[in-house]
């Protein structure tokens, strides 16, 4: 069946005097000022208002991720007030017609970009000069990497995805489609993100004040981090040493020696580490990697609160497992003390038998609803940077991301064994580690008596830091998943995930989750159910 090419809004127009004022206001609308896909540009502020609608487009497909991803794990779980279509997905027995699990958000952002990308050539054909080179090659770019992190989304939700050729010549209504399966589209996405279109790769960043006309640094987090996804690609395609790459050149390159390197929290440990979920981008720019902002003075808010919160308006449908809880409580502390620092009153909360997620509810009032969604950040990537490292068996440097590095730094200016190897960024030496930074109980290297023993050990202590680190930001069910495939162990993902169901429910759900069929969601994989 194929998918009809409808005609699309290529982009949310926004009004030129807008670029004058905050970041947030970009993902506003103006109804009549919308420029439509069979349009062509006519000023350079349209090509700039059709770029910033990615942008919007991209906010639904991050948003949609995080709930669906989170409901197929094992940390979060319909409450009694959710849907029939929440508790489906939660127990694997979604089908095409979920309202929650259509694909649709994902080839929109797709169809939006390929449109961008066809019309902002031709106008910068037509009008050479009228946008400067590094602007423009900056855009493509940037367009680019929206629409490979919408394929590899698409691929990890639902095994497969209809690819819509990109052809900036002889285009039509009906372009070709073809059905790539996930374990063929990050060589593809690779291959795309490094060779672009029309000698423009996806590799270029943007500097967006310079298309905002202002200062905001934060701007800058909103587009696709080129070596976070180039990264992450190479990790799902089992080329370690070139995820580790590019992992390390994006802290390398970050411009500063706190951002992206995990350093310590000096003041009130949880209340710095809190700041990351409720503070801007701009405020948290040395964490967000990636990530999309709202803002409810302007009408541009999101679910996260609104699914979350038991305080009304909000509508609780969803809460932690107690599975998670019992993960958190298990940890320790530096000092002995038993429990997470990020769990119980930052990550979720207990009132009686109320269970809530209070991660992105931090100092906002019930109705605000307008938390910033991290797409890559600092925690996330020093844990695909530990798993690389124990895919490598450099096991030492593994377990140092999650404990620290600042350890093996001597003070006359130079890491020690193992961490004088050149590929390591000398803007390391105050990486405290996932855990330091939160002084909790290092991790012990796993004794084992193979390599493999090791890493298979070390992988489980790995899964269990996304878990804690990174609960309710979409990472925990893929990270799962990543390791049943490098082990070919399906049990991996059966045994992990069917414990929190009930125990007498139990051994339905491994039988189940053996079959790695059953990871993924049923759709129409040419987008929208018909």
């Amino acid at each position: 069946m194929c998918m009809k090419k409808k005609n699309i809004l290529l982009g949310i127009s926004v009004l030129l005097s807008l670029f004058l004022t905050s970041c947030d206001d970009f993902f506003s609308a103006d109804a009549d000022d919308i420029l439509l896909a069979d349009d062509n540009f006519q000023k350079r502020s349209e090509v700039y208002s059709a770029f910033i609608g990615n942008a919007a487009f991209f906010q639904d497909a991050a948003e949609h991720l995080l709930y669906i991803s989170e409901l197929r794990g094992d940390l979060m779980e319909p409450t009694e007030n959710a849907p029939v279509d929440f508790w489906n997905v939660f127990r694997y027995q979604a089908d095409e017609n979920n309202s929650l699990t259509q694909s649709d958000v994902y080839y929109k952002v797709i169809l939006e970009c390929n449109d961008f990308l066809r019309h902002a050539f031709a106008f910068n054909q037509n009008n050479p000069g009228v946008i400067e080179s590094n602007i423009f090659k900056g855009m493509i770019s940037e367009t680019l990497r929206f629409r490979a992190w919408c394929y590899l989304t698409l691929g990890k939700l639902y095994g497969e995805v209809a690819w819509h050729d990109l052809s900036l010549q002889d285009y039509t209504e009906n372009p070709r489609i073809e059905i790539i399966h996930f374990e063929e589209l990050p060589n593809i996405l690779i291959h795309h993100l490094k060779t672009g279109v029309d000698g423009i790769d996806g590799m270029i960043s943007l500097d967006w004040n310079l298309i905002t006309y202002t200062e905001d640094k934060g701007w800058n987090r909103v587009g696709v981090n080129p070596n976070a996804l180039l990264g992450e690609l190479y990790l799902w395609n089992k080329e370690y040493k070139l995820a580790l790459d590019e992992f390390l050149n994006l802290i390398r390159n970050s411009g500063d020696e706190k951002t992206f390197t995990a350093t310590e929290f000096t003041d009130n440990k949880v209340a710095k580490w809190k700041e990351i979920f409720c503070k801007t981008i701009t405020d948290a720019a040395n964490e967000i990697i990636t990530g999309i902002p709202y803002d409810v003075t302007r009408q541009q808010t999101n679910k996260l609160q609104y699914y979350f919160s038991n305080v009304t308006p909000n509508v609780y449908y969803l809460r932690p497992t107690t599975r998670m809880i019992e993960l958190f409580d298990s940890q320790q502390t530096a000092t002995g003390k038993q429990g997470d620092q990020r769990g119980k009153d930052y990550t979720y909360a207990v009132s009686g038998n109320v269970r809530t997620i209070v991660k992105y509810s931090y100092d906002k009032d019930p109705e605000e609803q307008d938390a910033t969604i991290p797409v890559y950040r600092t925690g996330d990537l020093h844990l695909m940077i530990a798993e690389c490292l124990n895919r490598l068996h450099l096991f030492t440097e593994s377990i140092a991301f999650m404990n620290g590095l600042k350890p093996y730094w001597d003070n006359g200016g130079f890491f020690q064994k193992p961490f004088n190897n050149p590929m390591f960024p000398t803007n390391l030496k105050d990486c405290t580690g996932i855990r330091g930074r939160m002084a909790m109980k290092s991790v012990a290297l796993p004794e084992k008596d193979t390599d493999e023993e090791i890493e298979l050990a070390l992988d489980s202590l790995i899964r269990n830091e996304v878990a804690l680190e990174c609960a309710y930001e979409g990472k925990r069910y893929f990270a799962l998943m990543r390791s049943a495939q490098r082990w070919e162990k399906p049990e991996i993902m059966a045994n992990t995930l069917s414990a929190k169901f009930a125990e007498d429910e139990r051994d339905t759900y491994k039988t189940l989750l053996m079959d790695p069929a059953n990871w993924y969601l049923k759709q129409n994989p040419l987008g929208k159910n018909e």
